[in-house]
């Protein structure tokens, strides 16, 4: 496990965020759906990920309260939590991203959409992407994507989306015949989970300049994958966005 340093003295200045309101229905909504998930996450995700939903204390009993998740993530990691309603405009997100500040909204699918829902909600957001901020490689390269995304060309813009893609949202890892996942876009969706480990499933070595070659395709079930051989192999990129802000 690679858990960034604990700091007591960081959580004196974490920010106060008015505490949503969710009913029984959305209660019953994230038992049913982490419980399932949690339980596909130990089969098929890498260890770091199982490591990371417990550093942060996400368990299927109830929605977490917002504020001491807040809390236990500037304690884990120096980012924060700031409440959002919907897609955040890009320029708003690589700032927030820039100042360790991931945005997370307060809706919650419905029952009848428990696999899916094309709104941004708390299943993904909050359960899936806030817990990659517990791992200092992830949570490392979210911070230099958003540093870099504020000052590079449209291009490169592009090049940085698609390095997200295959990463943060589909990424895997593993050695030899293993193949787990890690990118949010996988641990949040039951039928995605399960792809990588599929005979269809394209797995590839990772390499930068094969992903930033690799158009994304967001509307359908992905196929293809990037494979690192461990999560530390994304220093490369950290190498990549500080070389792309000295152009």
């Amino acid at each position: 496990m690679s858990l960034l340093i604990s700091s007591k003295k960081l959580v004196a200045g974490v920010q106060a965020i008015q505490e949503p309101v969710f009913n029984q229905e959305n209660q019953l909504v994230w038992r049913e759906y982490i419980g399932r998930q949690i339980g596909l996450i130990k089969k098929y995700a890498c260890s770091e990920i199982i490591d990371c939903i417990k550093a942060i204390g996400f368990s299927p009993d109830r929605i977490p309260n917002y504020n001491e998740t807040n809390r236990k993530l500037f304690e884990i990691s120096g980012w924060q939590m700031t409440l959002v309603k919907g897609l955040v405009p890009f320029p708003e997100y690589i700032h927030l991203l820039a100042n360790k500040t991931f945005p997370v909204p307060t809706f919650i699918r419905k029952i009848q959409d428990l696999a899916y829902t094309p709104e941004p909600d708390i299943c993904h957001d909050l359960f899936a992407h806030l817990i990659l901020l517990c791992n200092q490689y992830l949570a490392d390269f979210l911070f230099e994507m958003g540093r870099t995304a504020q000052v590079v060309s449209r291009k490169s813009v592009t090049a940085l989306g698609r390095l997200s893609w295959f990463t943060l949202e589909f990424g895997v890892v593993g050695h030899g015949i293993e193949t787990k996942a890690y990118g949010a876009g996988l641990i949040s969706s039951p039928g995605e989970i399960l792809k990588p480990s599929s005979p269809e499933a394209r797995i590839i070595p990772f390499s930068i300049e094969e992903v930033i070659k690799t158009p994304v395709k967001s509307d359908i079930m992905q196929s293809r994958y990037f494979k690192l051989s461990s999560l530390e192999q994304l220093e490369e990129c950290r190498k990549y966005f500080h070389y792309l802000r000295m152009k």
